[in-house]
């Protein structure tokens, strides 16, 4: 399962983000109950951190094709084209279709 594999980087070093467009306070909660993660971007009273704003803020923060993303939606494409690895979760309907060969580990 997914959070298998995440708790397994997680125990071999691996720097973890909890990064989501749901409200930093349910954010920071779950990233507290599951204490794995090193920080939390989230979205907050002045930007809905979903889509291209995601992806800004992930290559601000890490650099272009400098990390790694989970998501499972279309809306997570962009941050996709950004990232150095993608990770598909539990994919939406037609997801794969769009995605396609560039998805470097997918959980169904």
């Amino acid at each position: 399962s997914f959070m298998e594999w995440v708790t397994g980087e997680y125990a071999r070093g691996r720097e973890l983000y909890l990064v989501t467009a749901s409200d930093r306070l349910i954010a920071e909660s779950i990233a507290a109950h599951l204490g794995i993660f090193n920080d939390v971007m989230a979205s907050d009273g002045d930007i809905n951190l979903r889509g291209a704003n995601k992806a800004e803020a992930l290559t601000a923060r890490f650099g272009k094709g400098q990390f790694g993303y989970a998501g499972n939606s279309h809306i997570d494409i962009p941050v996709w084209e950004a990232a150095g690895e993608v990770i598909v979760v539990n994919p939406e309907k037609g997801l794969m279709d769009l995605v396609g060969d560039s998805a470097d580990i997918i959980f169904t």
